[in-house]
């Protein structure tokens, strides 16, 4: 059961992705690996973040953490944990991760994830399973420009 913290970190999340231009956002996205707590995807050249809310060192430290981080596949072109003002170090987080701290209402960037290569097969199984899973309670608009995102993917 996630907890009233992790619930407000995963809508800080989405929205930190929204202010970020990510376009087509959404929270507990169903993905290859599992839930993702934020995902976005941007319009103009399709990159993508990921953004995983970790509320306590055990959180940081399950099962689910460990198998992301060892996946060949990735989540997002960006990969971040999102985490309470100093839950976890820096030199914590594995090498395809950065660190985000929610410090007094602000998003504090304390390791710059690096980027990370995703397919065009990779960005659309992930599209499709965000878009038609179900879990989202507002999906996004796809009707005009999905071919358009089709078309983009393909030329990667």
């Amino acid at each position: 059961m996630r907890s009233e913290l992790h619930k407000q970190l995963q809508g800080v999340a989405k929205n930190y992705l929204l202010n970020k231009a990510y376009w087509i956002c959404g929270q507990e996205v169903p993905m290859p690996q599992g839930i993702c707590d934020a995902w976005g995807m941007k319009h103009f050249d399709l990159e993508t973040m990921a953004i995983e809310v970790k509320v306590s060192r055990p959180d940081f430290h399950s099962l689910s953490q460990k198998c992301k981080e060892s996946s060949s596949s990735v989540l997002g072109n960006y990969q971040y944990i999102l985490c309470p003002q100093g839950l976890i170090g820096a030199k914590e987080c594995h090498d395809k991760w950065g660190l985000l701290w929610f410090e007094n209402g602000r998003i504090i960037n304390k390791k710059k994830a690096p980027f990370l290569s995703m397919t065009a097969e990779q960005k659309l199984d992930v599209l499709i399973h965000f878009l038609f899973n179900g879990v989202n309670e507002k999906r996004p608009k796809l009707v005009n420009i999905g071919s358009f995102v089709l078309r983009k993917l393909s030329h990667e």
